[in-house]
């Protein structure tokens, strides 16, 4: 899979996905022998319940398998199970993931319906899921999914449209003038970083940490040259940069 992060969305592209998994023939424990048959050998209440919880009412003792299982006999069920929709699947991975984000605290807030309170680190707006180009029907966080997305906050467009899913880094960096990619835009900002620190004849020395960091807090990066008045300078080199980069 691909992975997108920015400061303001999360995205995974997944290659080549059915749209659901697979019927498979699986052999499901029912009961031991000993519970599931009475002495005359009938059916006993205990077995008809398991049945119907399993939705198996239609099978008989006379179609089970019959296997050791530990100590004990016991009657197995060979039965075709059908495979999970990718929106089955889905709903289910985007819950689970979102709960073991490693978010130190979270913040609660309110809807637009003005009653319904979400648990997020900051408040989402939107859920892109698509199957190419279908939506897939999915909701998280109150939201429900669509195939529309905003652009950069201050130099890209709103509700973008995706037609479908592999055009979403593309749509993003053309409409929306945010690079998805947290690698690509990590190397655009190194690149321009260079370019500057060159044509100023500047030894950048150790960044990387810093890189991270500051790609980590914008969309597309753009790189300028700060000067200061030259007292301000006057402080040992180690505390000026020192303070620049942790500040």
């Amino acid at each position: 899979p691909q992975v997108f992060a920015t400061p303001r969305r999360l995205a995974v592209l997944f290659a080549s996905v059915i749209p659901a998994a697979q019927n498979k023939a699986v052999k499901q424990k029912i009961l031991p022998v000993s519970v599931a048959l009475d002495s005359a050998g009938n059916a006993t209440p205990a077995l008809t319940k398991k049945l119907a919880t399993m939705n198996l009412s239609a099978m008989r003792p006379d179609q089970f398998v019959r296997e050791m299982d530990g100590k004990n006999e016991s009657f197995f069920a060979n039965v075709n199970v059908a495979g999970k929709t990718l929106t089955e699947s889905l709903q289910s991975a985007l819950v689970e993931s979102l709960a073991k984000l490693p978010i130190p605290k979270t913040m609660n807030y309110q809807l637009a319906d003005g009653e319904t309170t979400v648990q997020f680190v900051r408040p989402a707006h939107r859920i892109v899921a698509l199957h190419g180009a279908d939506v897939i029907s999915v909701e998280v966080l109150g939201l429900k999914s669509d195939r529309i997305t905003d652009g950069h906050r201050c130099q890209g467009e709103k509700a973008i449209s995706i037609p479908a899913a592999e055009q979403y880094v593309e749509l993003l960096r053309t409409k929306g003038n945010v690079i998805a990619s947290f690698d690509v835009r990590r190397a655009e900002t190194e690149r321009q970083l260079k370019e500057k620190a060159a044509a100023l004849g500047f030894n950048l020395g150790e960044y990387d940490d810093l890189l991270n960091e500051v790609n980590a807090l914008v969309e597309m990066p753009t790189v300028y040259v700060a000067q200061f008045e030259k007292e301000f300078l006057a402080v040992p080199q180690d505390c000026l940069i020192l303070t620049m980069r942790t500040n």
